[in-house]
């Protein structure tokens, strides 16, 4: 992980001085510590200029069994004589440092990096003002934030501090602190040089999240401290399990497990993948003349989810198809529009609006669809009917089906034909209830024969999710308009089944069958019950055995109230998500089995086979999923940017695409498990039990001599913030010295038009064992704002005045500062419209995840 943590002055730097207050007679927390560019700055906290006071407090506790990720959130009260005292005044935090620790009888104890490793950590100071929330990754507060939040276990959501009273000073109502963190944060400065302060009024608590992972092996290792031993590890472990450099754990680099598996959006690989496919085969004056990117609707739709002259809306479809088909069983409707999942704005996407009277107000506009019944002006469009990319022989056609999702343990029958009467090429026709298949490969590629569904069509087919907890089966009736569900679940708890989606913050229309055998309808919300809606469910049957509920219920296929959802009788596929939960009455899942799957739906007709060529290297994406729970986890294509913003596409390095991920933060979240499937987790009666401790350092806040600072993430890895990346192994034979893996980024963070803004403080974030240096440039002078070269332990220098802290293969990272001469140190640089490089050096003697 290369991130810089840049630390700013959004301000015209000015010569404030913090004047003499209370200086703290107490010695620093965590012993020595070195600056990168200055070596006259005071870095013991009872020298700092104008004295400083502080406080402690804890997060905890935290418990994990080895192999196990801790990776959730912590709030805990500061000290009372604090909050009394800070009650409507403001606090200027100047620094932090924290630890690791149990706390006995005898005082607090250092638990060591090489038992409990820290990866991450984001904290916060909370004032009376705000409160923390799990808001969605794009949600615009989080830009507005300017890094002050901190990344959720999932990677789609944040929690943020949100303001819900206004300060009455105008000072913040929380400050961040996640510098220097990871397993180098325990003897790495976090502190500001004067007049520079994180401000926060009125402090209550402390809040944050603390990514760790347990790599204590019990039988080997002395709990207050003592030689690195490995423990057990999966089959992708890239660290080094015998000999001197076996000093640190392949865990703490979350290597891919066979606990997880991967679904691709795609191909799984980089030759060409398959997928079944049907069309509308009528030609444009029988059916519909579809255009892409054109709004049939425009003006005539206030609000998402509304009706409007002559316009009425149908539902959350996945498919112009779809909607096309309910138009087309509606006499009355004239044309339909449907919004892409690509549409610019959320709040409308995979809607569904169907227009029975009036003219179509048209307008150009990326990601939608509308189609109008008849044929397509000055002989215009055709319809789609056979596949863009066709499977070329027979070969390949048995092996496509063969390797079809739900179709592995298939009873498959193959034919090569040359048959007028079915499409060319590829076509199998599947019974869901017997899992029979019959795969022709059609030689005649001059038939007019079309693999078409219609708004009458049948598709059918069932599925088990959550390790066979929950099954699902479907039988969706365009001819008779209806769809019949048979849900199965225990039957002492609820279970659910949330349809058209991957995740609840998709806010899915969903079923409940409580642990009385109660059926209920709900739109979800964010990892919240949502609202109940009004039945539409005719339950058949409700019965129970073998400690299982069985529940068949029959319902219209058109969405009945608004909240419910539309069933399509021409798709071939649906995601949901599932969750079993704790007790027999509906409420939060909490730790109970729950995550996505989707089921595959079948008709009696011939469906076709397609080619899909694979996408290029770096926008393999789809989901990570941990089996033991069914949690599933997005991931994202175009994780790398091209150069100069990165070197990583260009260097094919394996976190870019997810056909080459094999560990990293994606497959590593808080309650996964980071042994093989195959591995028993040992010690398991043996939790560890231990807490962060803080120490803020701080002075009462006078206008006059403080300047609010605000902190920026800037980094060169992969993912949306830019903070992982591989290092390959160097080649078997490169001397030692010469086995090192460079990466650089190139990019102009803050723009000339931005508020003024001056480099405070810059923390350089890489891990332990691999990490040799990071420099950042002034690219536009050449000019080394910072360079960062860690202090390892075990080799001496300042890390060893801590004996407990000086851990060997784990490291320090001294930051660059910017302040005052008189203080030691040189005038904060400006940084509008500079352009920076950085360059991370790490040693590839071993290859690692997750860097």
């Amino acid at each position: 992980m290369v991130v810089v943590f840049a630390l700013l002055c959004l301000c015209l730097f000015t010569d404030g001085r913090a004047s003499a207050g209370s200086a703290t007679s107490i010695p620093n927390m965590n012993g020595d510590y070195v600056i990168a560019n200055s070596d006259k700055f005071p870095t013991n906290m009872m020298s700092y200029p104008g004295g400083v006071e502080s406080f402690d407090a804890y997060h905890g506790p935290i418990q994990t069994v080895y192999s196990e990720v801790w990776w959730t959130t912590a709030q805990d009260a500061l000290p009372r004589e604090i909050v009394d005292r800070f009650d409507n005044k403001v606090m200027a935090i100047v620094g932090i440092e924290m630890d690791q620790v149990r706390r006995t009888p005898e005082g607090d104890v250092s638990v060591p990096i090489n038992m409990a490793y820290n990866h991450h950590h984001n904290t916060m100071v909370i004032g009376k003002g705000a409160s923390m929330e799990r808001v969605p990754i794009d949600d615009s507060r989080v830009v507005a934030a300017q890094g002050k939040w901190a990344p959720l276990s999932g990677g789609t959501h944040v929690w943020l501090p949100v303001e819900h009273t206004p300060s009455t000073s105008g000072a913040a109502t929380s400050a961040m602190f996640d510098d220097g963190n990871g397993g180098e944060f325990r003897k790495s400065i976090h502190v500001y040089a004067p007049p520079f302060a994180q401000l926060v009024e009125s402090p209550t608590e402390i809040s944050g999240i603390a990514m760790q992972i347990d790599t204590w092996n019990r039988d080997s290792m002395n709990i207050s401290g003592s030689p690195f031993v490995p423990g057990p590890v999966p089959k992708h472990n890239l660290a080094p399990l015998t000999g001197p450099d076996a000093i640190y754990s392949g865990l703490l680099e979350c290597p891919l497990t066979t606990r997880i598996e991967k679904i691709f959006d795609g191909s799984p690989g980089f030759n060409s993948s398959f997928k079944a496919e049907t069309f509308s085969c009528g030609g444009p004056a029988n059916g519909f003349c579809v255009e892409d990117n054109v709004n049939g609707i425009s003006g005539d739709v206030p609000v998402p989810g509304g009706n409007g002259s002559g316009v009425t809306f149908a539902g959350l479809l996945d498919s112009a198809d779809g909607c096309e088909a309910l138009c087309n069983a509606s006499a009355a409707c004239t044309s339909f529009t449907w919004v892409s999942s690509a549409f610019s704005q959320p709040a409308w996407r995979r809607m569904c609006y169907l227009r029975t009277s009036g003219p179509s107000a048209t307008a150009a506009m990326t990601g939608i669809v509308t189609g109008w019944r008849g044929a397509c002006g000055g002989g215009g469009l055709q319809p789609t009917t056979r596949c863009e990319h066709g499977v070329t022989s027979a070969e390949d056609c048995f092996a496509a089906v063969s390797g079809l999702a739900g179709l592995s343990n298939a009873t498959i029958t193959r034919r090569v034909v040359g048959d007028p009467k079915l499409p060319p090429g590829c076509t199998v026709v599947v019974d869901p209830k017997t899992l029979r298949v019959s795969v022709a490969y059609n030689t005649l590629n001059a038939s007019d024969a079309c693999c078409g569904l219609g708004s009458a069509s049948t598709v059918a087919g069932s599925t088990t999710s959550l390790g066979g907890a929950v099954a699902l089966d479907l039988n969706v009736s365009g001819g008779t308009g209806r769809v019949l569900l048979t849900l199965s679940g225990p039957a002492s708890v609820w279970y659910s089944v949330g349809f058209d989606a991957t995740l609840m913050s998709d806010a899915p229309y969903s079923i409940i069958v409580d642990g009385a055998g109660n059926v209920s309808e709900r739109r979800l919300a964010n990892h919240a019950a949502g609202t109940l809606l009004p039945p539409s469910l005719e339950v058949v049957s409700n019965t129970v055995a073998g400690g299982v509920r069985t529940v068949v219920m029959s319902r219209p296929l058109a969405a009945p109230t608004s909240g419910s959802y539309s069933f399509d009788p021409t798709a071939l596929t649906l995601n949901f998500i599932a969750a079993v939960g704790q007790t027999a009455a509906f409420g939060p899942h909490n730790a109970a089995p729950h995550g996505a799957d989707t089921v595959r739906l079948w008709p009696s007709t011939p469906v076709c086979i397609c080619a899909v060529p694979a996408t290029p290297f770096g926008q393999g994406s789809g989901k990570i999923k941990y089996l033991p729970t069914g949690e599933t986890v997005g991931f994202a294509p175009n994780r790398c940017p091209p150069q100069p913003r990165g070197d990583l596409l260009a260097q094919r390095n394996p976190t870019c695409d997810l056909r080459t991920y094999v560990g990293g933060l994606a497959t590593c979240h808080h309650g996964w498990m980071l042994l093989d499937a195959e591995q028993d987790v040992p010690w398991e009666s043996q939790p560890l039990v231990y807490y962060k401790k803080f120490r803020v350092y701080f002075q009462e806040y006078k206008p006059a001599e403080h300047v609010q600072i605000v902190r920026m993430d800037w980094g060169i890895g992969a993912g949306g913030n830019h903070d992982e990346y591989d290092v390959p192994q160097c080649a078997p034979g490169t001397p030692m010295a010469e086995c090192t893996h460079v990466v650089t980024g190139t990019w102009a963070p803050i723009s000339e038009s931005q508020p003024e803004a001056h480099l405070v403080a810059l923390h350089h974030h890489c891990h332990a064992p691999t990490c040799l240096l990071v420099e950042t440039f002034n690219n536009d002078t050449g000019e080394l704002l910072c360079r960062t070269a860690p202090v390892y332990g075990g080799t001496g220098g300042y890390v060893a005045d801590k004996p407990e802290f000086d851990e060997a293969g784990y490291i320090a990272t001294p930051p660059c500062m910017w302040g005052k001469p008189e203080d030691g140190l040189t005038p904060p640089p400006r940084m509008n419209g500079v352009t920076i490089r950085v360059v991370a050096t790490t040693n590839s003697t071993y290859g690692h995840h997750g860097e």
